[in-house]
């Protein structure tokens, strides 16, 4: 896949339109056309590396967010896009009604964005949901290294703290079990829980490993410890996925009247009504904004390349 990026990262078109993004105004759109099936995971791909800065990627639903994701895990590795679902078993649903797997997502995906740029790709509802500030999630999650010095009952009272459940041997996210210097935690970040070993007050190692098996996975050098942040009894001041973001976050969607139309129901139909959104690009203010058009200076049509270019995998089902 390497190859297949190096040969679209030649083109001259490529660089005209990321140089045309980089000098757009923060907050206004840059239109893109002529781009069908996984090209548009190519080129968002390629705009993530050569740009350096992290990226929301707002797809038309969950299906078509999974189908882009799973493009880019393809191009660029693990460890550099990820899932950004709603976290309901179904939309709208009661509080009780939870998803335990996408709460973890969400988790993971605001962990990443906290201390790295990356990729995130989500979808209208889940977006509608607001998230707890940077400032918030950075105070209720824990980053721990090998080598810290901890006490260890400090250590159990902090997991009590973020509402972690003691319990005798880990399942799910949001428990943690102790045994003599060892204990294992179940982070709402991670796919799997972590076994932490402490010699004295220092911590001595960290490995993930499978609950099933009870294997260790290899060993990590440092790790951060989420509670589950879209608890919604919490009464924390929340914001929307783009603002925590950041400014200098870019954005890639496809046909923004519908995303906003399809947004703004998404947001009356939650219990209770939040926020809503009174202009085509009013969400997408703080970010440089990418959305595909049929008008633009930068087009990527059916002409000739230096290399030939990727089959179509999937149709567009927007503006092309």
């Amino acid at each position: 896949m390497r190859a297949l990026l190096d040969a679209y990262r030649a083109d001259a078109r490529l660089h005209a339109f990321l140089t045309a993004w980089s000098a757009t105004p923060t907050g206004s759109p840059v239109g893109l056309s002529g781009v069908r099936g996984s090209l548009k995971s190519v080129l968002a791909a390629l705009a993530w590396e050569e740009l350096q800065r992290p990226l929301v990627v707002v797809r038309s639903d969950k299906e078509e967010a999974a189908y882009f994701l799973n493009d880019l895990e393809k191009l660029l590795g693990p460890g550099k896009a990820f899932f950004f679902p709603d976290s309901y078993r179904k939309p709208y649903a009661d509080r009780d009604q939870v998803d335990n797997a996408n709460i973890g997502l969400r988790a993971e995906a605001l962990e990443r964005l906290q201390r790295d740029r990356c990729i995130i790709v989500t979808y209208p509802e889940a977006l509608a949901e607001k998230v707890v500030t940077r400032k918030t999630f950075g105070s209720k999650s824990l980053r721990i290294a090998r080598g810290d010095k901890l006490d260890l009952e400090f250590f159990n009272e902090s997991l009590f703290d973020m509402r972690f459940e003691r319990v005798d041997f880990v399942e799910k996210p949001g428990q943690f079990a102790v045994r003599g210097g060892i204990v294992d935690v179940y982070s709402f970040a991670h796919g799997h829980p972590h076994r932490i070993e402490f010699f004295g007050n220092e911590i001595d190692d960290i490995r993930p490993f499978e609950v099933d098996s009870q294997l260790s996975e290899g060993h990590l050098a440092a790790m951060t410890l989420v509670p589950n942040v879209e608890d919604k009894i919490r009464t924390e001041q929340r914001e929307s996925l783009l603002e925590y973001a950041g400014q200098e976050s870019l954005l890639w969607m496809e046909d923004a009247d519908f995303l906003v139309d399809k947004l703004n129901q998404a947001m009356t139909s939650q219990k209770p009504p939040t926020w809503r959104l009174m202009g085509a690009f009013d969400p997408w203010s703080p970010m440089r904004c990418i959305h595909q058009a049929r008008t633009s200076a930068t087009c990527f049509k059916d002409e000739p390349m230096s290399q030939k270019p990727p089959p179509q995998e999937r149709s567009s089902h927007g503006k092309a």
